[in-house]
């Protein structure tokens, strides 16, 4: 599918799984803050997606993404920005 043919719901989808799988755990506010949404629009687009589930720690509500670890021997690359 092209981004062309998604609706907004589903590009927010996306781009919640996406934030939570290579970010997480985040709150709701971090997204909302990297992505440029508002707090209402970061939360219905983390009520979207399935593959993701919340962890309460120190009275703060953190959203992680139900990832599988690599396997042995795979090789596994992480781009991380640089903060200076």
């Amino acid at each position: 599918m092209t981004a062309e043919e998604q609706t907004r719901e589903e590009a927010l989808s996306q781009l919640a799984l996406r934030y939570f799988a290579t970010r997480g755990p985040a709150t709701i506010k971090d997204l909302a803050g990297w992505a440029s949404l508002t707090v209402a629009e970061a939360r219905a687009a983390r009520e979207s997606v399935s593959g993701l589930h919340d962890l309460e720690v120190a009275g703060r509500t953190y959203v992680v993404a139900d990832t599988t670890p690599p396997a042995m021997g795979e090789v596994v690359v992480d781009l991380v920005q640089a903060y200076d």
